[in-house]
């Protein structure tokens, strides 16, 4: 049987140990400084060691902190280059809006340039509720 631990967790302490901080690790991932600590201490509880020494005011690794984050690196970004290699493309960002047919014919759309749409890699889509949707 494998040992895996939760993968979130993983990300989560990946992102600290490099960022050496949960509240930047918490904007790039799109999350809360709480929820960070929770998963490094889900994490922590699953290895049964400390990863982060919290004594201090500026977060640092202990040493089986820094021993696992070398490793832990390394497998994400393996990770990572194995998804690119497929041909797979990180997820774009997204705005969904929802507009009338006439506030969107009349308003918005005069207001988009075309040609910005077509530089920025914008597409809208409609479906039938008349909500639309602009990606980039």
């Amino acid at each position: 049987m494998r040992i895996i631990p939760p993968m979130k967790a993983v990300i989560c302490f990946e992102a600290a140990a490099r960022l050496k901080s949960f509240k930047l690790a918490a904007v790039e991932l799109n999350v809360t400084p709480g929820a960070i600590s929770h998963q490094i201490a889900a994490l922590e509880n699953f290895v049964g060691k400390e990863l982060f020494d919290r004594s201090h005011r500026q977060l640092e690794l202990t040493h089986s902190g820094r021993k696992y984050f070398a490793r832990v690196a390394i497998i994400l970004q393996n990770m990572e280059e194995a998804t690119i290699d497929l041909g797979v493309q990180g997820h774009s960002p997204s705005l969904k809006v929802a507009v009338p047919p006439s506030l969107l014919k009349n308003w918005l759309l005069p207001r988009m340039s075309q040609s910005h749409i077509y530089h920025k890699g914008i597409s809208i889509q409609g479906d039938r509720m008349s909500a639309y949707i602009f990606t980039t």
